[in-house]
């Protein structure tokens, strides 16, 4: 094995935002808030005070920090906007520093904007008028992220060629890399690269220029690094525990015989591949396969350790949550939402003319708007709910009946929204004031409006078991479990939700020690994925069920032994 010595460390990116977003407060639940969210789903580093400032933080400091590395500034115009003096000073700090400006007129005519500031009335702006918050944020990308741009529209390409063409055996050699997807990494990726890289040598021997090339080229580099994570501490646990020395050939195969337990082609094909490497040690594949089919290590150095009751759980494996924030690497859902949006546009233009001659004719969908606003407050509310934040929480009832106020004199009590704010009530009762007959009884009133087939009542449920397994009270979990299942079950296209239930179910029961439970419900799994052809969850659940079985095994020899 040899080493050179690097010519420069590999910088790590000073941090600085795309946008900073300049509003007032009275804008933020109605519009600012979709809009920013709209934006850092499609990978912008958005610099607002909801996802920003932090509770301690300096005001000014703070916001004359976002200004000055920020690259473009969004500043949104309305009545309230042009009354505000601290938003005339973030404005100021903006064009004082160079910044390109992005004007959004928000209910104002050119007259406001002119008398407010004759600059930016010059200034070419984006009207809201029948825009979703979508829409708004792919223009605002078309100018300050057009890579990201190019990236969406290469996405939408791909969805709409997938499955057309045929396929063919390439031998390895032939196999071309894809160009660089990322010129930059963020500094915590490359930490964890460095460490993959670390504890591989020996088994796979690469510089850290080669790793960071191949990880640039992913179209999903985080999802990757962790699976490499996973190989890798599976790899160094298996080294540590071994019987016997190891040769190189021997730490080889056993690299290999993870990276194919990982693998998505066929069993059979797996099966021959593994048949070809040079000998294990004795028992190596079952301990393997045990080390790889569990995010917790299996085995474990012996010793105590004072337990927090808010201890994360491995329930958190089965949320359906995309954490992803590079620009190149954006959610499937967020890329064929932008391709529906588009596509409705389309559609629109192909209708007769008569129907849109008059453009006054047209309605305002402002329901849309205050459904979008009602959703993004009761999201963060209820996050604050979960995650039992001590700083926010005293202010989070309030928060909650403001919401109920703004929404019964917009959308109407009967509104499903309103129906979903309950739900975060019912929740707050629970988990902040332990009152689970109030936290009952509002769930009922949710239900009454949302129906008794809701999936927004069974996220709320599935939340509250979570909340319940935290607490170590098993049968309560299961219950909640039950319930949402009972929903998803019933419901056409919610197979993997379902499935992911039965998946929490398995956990449930491994933690009474109850396997025979944890098989069962784990192989209920399995059929739903399998019927939705869903490779990556059908390999993890077989690999779960094999773990499974190896465990059940050894409890049996441990109880023949005894």
């Amino acid at each position: 094995m040899k080493f050179k010595t690097m010519d420069k460390p590999i910088d790590t990116p000073a941090k600085e935002w795309d946008v900073f977003i300049s509003h007032s407060s009275e804008d933020k639940v109605t519009f600012v808030a979709p809009l920013a969210k709209a934006l850092s789903g499609l990978g912008v580093k958005v610099w607002y005070d909801k996802f920003t400032l932090k509770t301690g933080d300096v005001l000014t400091g703070t916001i004359d920090e976002g200004l000055s590395s920020s690259k473009f500034g969004v500043v949104v115009i309305s009545p309230s906007f042009i009354k505000r003096k601290w938003t005339q000073y973030e404005l100021r700090g903006l064009s004082e520093r160079g910044k390109s400006i992005i004007p959004v007129w928000h209910n104002v005519t050119v007259e406001d904007v002119r008398n407010f500031n004759p600059a930016i009335a010059e200034k070419l702006p984006i009207n809201l008028e029948h825009k979703t918050p979508l829409k708004i944020a792919y223009s605002i990308i078309e100018i300050i992220r057009p890579d990201i741009l190019e990236n969406v529209h290469r996405r939408i390409a791909y969805f709409e060629n997938k499955g057309k063409g045929g396929k063919q055996k390439v031998k390895v050699e032939d196999i071309k890399p894809g160009g660089i997807l990322h010129q930059e990494l963020p500094g915590d990726l490359i930490s964890r690269i460095r460490l993959i890289r670390a504890s591989l040598l020996g088994a796979y021997t690469h510089s850290m220029e080669f790793w960071m090339d191949g990880f640039k080229r992913d179209a999903h580099p985080t999802k990757n690094i962790s699976d490499w994570e996973h190989i890798a501490a599976a790899y160094r646990e298996y080294v540590s525990m071994a019987p016997v020395m190891l040769t190189n050939e021997q730490h080889k195969s056993i690299f290999t015989y993870l990276i194919l337990l990982g693998s998505p082609v066929s069993e059979k094909d797996k099966t021959k591949a593994m048949k070809k490497l040079p000998s294990l040690p004795a028992g190596a594949e079952e301990t393997l396969l045990v080390l790889y089919a569990d995010p917790i290590p299996p085995y474990d150095i012996d010793e105590q350790v004072a337990k927090d009751d808010q201890q994360t759980t491995e329930f958190y494996k089965y949320l359906d949550i995309d954490k992803e924030v590079l620009p190149h690497d954006l959610p499937d859902t967020t890329v064929k939402a932008i391709s529906a949006e588009f596509e409705e546009d389309d559609s629109e233009a192909t209708k007769p003319t008569e129907e849109t001659e008059n453009k006054d004719e047209v309605p305002e969908n402002t329901e849309e708007w205050y459904e979008i606003a009602a959703k993004s407050e009761n999201d963060w509310v209820r996050a604050v709910v979960i995650q039992k934040d001590h700083v926010a929480r005293n202010r989070v009832l309030d928060k909650i009946k403001t919401l109920q106020n703004s929404i019964t004199n917009t959308l109407g009590a009967n509104h499903r929204e309103y129906g979903k704010v309950l739900l975060t009530l019912a929740l707050y009762y629970d988990i902040i004031r332990n009152d689970r007959r109030k936290c009952d009884a509002i769930f009922a009133k949710a239900k009454e409006i949302l129906g008794n087939d809701s999936r927004d009542y069974a996220t709320a449920k599935k939340q509250q078991s979570l909340w319940y397994f935290e607490k170590k009270d098993h049968l309560s979990a299961e219950k909640f479990t039950d319930e949402a299942l009972q929903i998803l079950q019933n419901k056409k296209g919610r197979e993997l939700e379902a499935a992911d239930m039965l998946i929490a179910k398995s956990v449930f029961r491994i933690s009474t020690n109850d396997l025979d439970g944890a098989i069962k419900f784990c192989k209920e799994a399995l059929v739903l994925q399998q019927k939705k052809r869903a490779f990556k969850q059908i390999n993890d659940t077989k690999e779960r069920i094999s773990y499974l079985m190896v465990q059940k095994k050894m409890q049996s020899d441990t109880n023949k032994r005894k």
